[in-house]
Order: structure tokens, then C-alpha cells, then sequence
């Protein structure tokens, strides 16, 4: 869902942030009815707040950090867009100031979508991408956060490391990815000879990530596009035609071919995830349209357990 208010035109809001044009006082209300998400529904004015990227990156991490708790009482997630109404809720409890937070959210997300960090954010937040990538891309990070800084302890106190030391650590966290792939991390750090591992995973001021976050939210994103397109290989080969719907054990047989590293207790928690089931419910599922499938595999955190099958 995008808004449609004159005030929320993009290039109006781009042309400010670099000191062109000014942005309106005002953002129009879009009405109370679905599809617009609860924390939308309005007539009438909303102010704009203007955000700054670093108060937009803020704000949404906090909401990322109560969505982890509140999914974590549940069996299952919320869905973004109606936690997020439901975070403005608890946190102004007014109806026009939660309305008001929600246009600005929404806006400023939609402003700063280069970021790759706030990007995922708003195509979750719309719809286009599952809450499973921003999951499965915080579990690679903290990952590699700690397998980075506890090497970095063995040469510095404070938690730094030598660039020429940093190519066998990724190598050795990374093991499915090529020597270009690595070369690309590595060109992050062209300028510098020491780098401290705790700031390449941390927001700077302005509220951007560091270039060496943003190369692995990239190569995710790949990887993921490759991924989706060796199941879809599969899965034509298991029926020796491309069909328009498949059955969930074909998907599951694609697995075992794609990446038979990965456990089937694994695939069917993702699959559960990707279709919004329990998992007592995936073997009673009927078949998925070709497109749906693979769209909703497109838009979830798949990441590879190990190298493609023989």
C-alpha cells in the first residue's frame, strides 16, 4: 500500500533532504476502509513531523525489537503493519497521534528506502517481503558480529581487526560463497587498514549502515534470487514439465535436491512460515499456484544450509 497524498510525493521529500524544494506541512488522510492498514485509516489532515533518517532508523528498530518479544509470547507472528498499529497504540494511546506516527513512519520509510536496513522495513511493513528475511538476517549478522569480534580479540583489546586478517574469517564463516563474493566484502574496506568490528554492524549518526552491512544485505538478496531459481529447476525436474500448481512434497522434494544439507524439520518450519501455517497443518494443504509459490519464496529469508545437490 502506497500513500497517494500529494504531500507524500517522493521527489518532493528527496528534493528537501538535499535542500531543494520544501515538503508540505500536511499529509492527506486516506480514508478508514480496507485495504488501507489500520495504522492509515484517516480523513482529514495528518502533520508531517519530517523524520530524519536517523530518527526514522531508530524508530524502527525499536519497533523490530518489541515485534521479537511480542511474536516470541505467540504461535504465531504478527503480522507488521497490525503490530505496528498496535506498538502506536500502546506507546500514544490517542487516536491522532497514533494516526499522526503512522503517516510519518510510513512516509519517512518510504523516503529512506535506499537504505537497505529501513527498505526491508517498509517491504515488509507493504507486504512485498516476509518478516522471515529481516529473522534470518539478523540471526547471519549477530552471527558473524561474534565470530568477527571474538578473532579480533586475539590481536586487539578493543575489538579491532587488521583488514588483511579479515579474508580467511569470512571465508571460514562463509563457506558457500566464491572468492568474488568475498572480494566484493572486502572492497567495503578499500580505505582503511584496521577496522572495529562492532561499527560495521552498527547504525552511524545519520542513521545509515556501513557499506560492508550493506554488501551483505545485497549478496543476501542474490543469493536468495539464485536459490529460488534452482527449487523452481527442481521442482521442473521432478515433474518433468513446468507445471501451474505443485504439491507441497514436490517443494519438499525440490529441497532435497537444491539443499539437501537442510533438514526436512527445517523446510517445514519454513514452509509453515511462507504459508502462515502451523506445521500439524502443511501436510493437509492442497496445491499452490506456480507464481504464488515461488513469489512467496522470493519475498521469504531463505538462506542455503549447504552446497547444492549432485
Amino acid at each position: 500500500f502506497y500513500l497517494t497524498r500529494r504531500s507524500s510525493d517522493l521527489s518532493s521529500g528527496i528534493n528537501a533532504e538535499y535542500g531543494g524544494g520544501p515538503v508540505e506541512e500536511f499529509f492527506e488522510g486516506e480514508g478508514t476502509e480496507p485495504p488501507i492498514p489500520k495504522y492509515l485509516r484517516w480523513t482529514g489532515k495528518v502533520r508531517n513531523r519530517n523524520l530524519s533518517k536517523a530518527d526514522t532508523a531508530q524508530l524502527i528498530q525499536d519497533i523490530w525489537n518489541q515485534k521479537i518479544v511480542s511474536d516470541a509470547e505467540k504461535e504465531h507472528g504478527t503480522d507488521l503493519a497490525d503490530f505496528l498499529h498496535s506498538y502506536l497504540q500502546q506507546k500514544y494511546q490517542e487516536d491522532l497521534l497514533v494516526v499522526e506516527w503512522g503517516y510519518n513512519i510510513h512516509h519517512a520509510c518510504g523516503l529512506y528506502r535506499n537504505e537497505p536496513h529501513v527498505g526491508l522495513f517498509y517491504e515488509t511493513l507493504t507486504g512485498d517481503a516476509d518478516d522471515s528475511v529481516y529473522s534470518a538476517l539478523c540471526t547471519q549478522h549477530d552471527a558473524l558480529l561474534t565470530h568477527l569480534y571474538q578473532a579480533s580479540l586475539k590481536y586487539d583489546s578493543e575489538g579491532s581487526l587488521l583488514v588483511k586478517n579479515i579474508p580467511p574469517l569470512l571465508q571460514a564463516f562463509f563457506p558457500l560463497k566464491d572468492v568474488t563474493d568475498v572480494e566484493e566484502l572486502m572492497a567495503t574496506f578499500a580505505d582503511s587498514d584496521k577496522v572495529n568490528v562492532k561499527a560495521l554492524f552498527n547504525t552511524d549518526r545519520e542513521g545509515s549502515i556501513s557499506d560492508f552491512l550493506k554488501t551483505l544485505y545485497s549478496q543476501f538478496y542474490k543469493e536468495r534470487t539464485q536459490y529460488v531459481k534452482d527449487l523452481h529447476a527442481a521442482l521442473v525436474s521432478i515433474s518433468s514439465s513446468d507445471k501451474k500448481e505443485y504439491h507441497i512434497q514436490d517443494l519438499c522434494k525440490a529441497f532435497e535436491i537444491t539443499d539437501p544439507e537442510k533438514s526436512s524439520k527445517e523446510v517445514n518450519k519454513l514452509l509453515a512460515k511462507v504459508f502462515s501455517l502451523n506445521l500439524e497443518q502443511l501436510s493437509s494443504v492442497g496445491p499452490v499456484d506456480r507464481e504464488l509459490l515461488l513469489q512467496r519464496l522470493r519475498s521469504s529469508g531463505l538462506i542455503r544450509s549447504g552446497p547444492k545437490g549432485v
